[in-house]
């Protein structure tokens, strides 16, 4: 992540001070909620455009009870799903939890930086 670069710090250094610091947190929260709002300005801006993909991406998430999606996907399973994500990450050793958060945080950077 960009800000954590620039503050020297890692990401999991800002997740624990998320956890420790509340108040610290619901900043970050708060920026986060005006970047959201920033993309959804934008958004709106091409709905009022008559952007037919962006309208209906915009109804189907406001309004989802009128504008949802009306495919419906039948799934039947007999068996027993034998484990959860979060088994799966607790029988992670550190080595590998650690390489999953360098992967998602490359994601992340990408995204953030305007390459995906």
């Amino acid at each position: 992540m960009s800000a954590c670069k620039a503050a020297d710090i890692t990401l999991v250094t800002l997740w624990h001070w998320r956890k420790k610091y509340p108040k610290f947190n619901e900043e970050i929260q708060a920026v986060i909620n005006s970047r959201i709002q920033v993309v959804e300005d934008v958004l709106f801006r091409e709905v009022l455009k008559g952007n037919a993909t962006l309208i209906m991406f915009y109804l189907q998430n406001k309004a989802p009870q009128d504008w949802q999606d009306k495919r419906a996907i039948a799934l039947q399973h007999s068996g027993k799903i034998e484990h959860t994500f979060e088994e799966k990450l607790n029988k992670m050793n550190d080595a590998e939890l650690i390489e999953i958060a360098g992967e998602m945080r490359k994601e992340l950077d990408a995204i953030l930086e305007g390459k995906r």
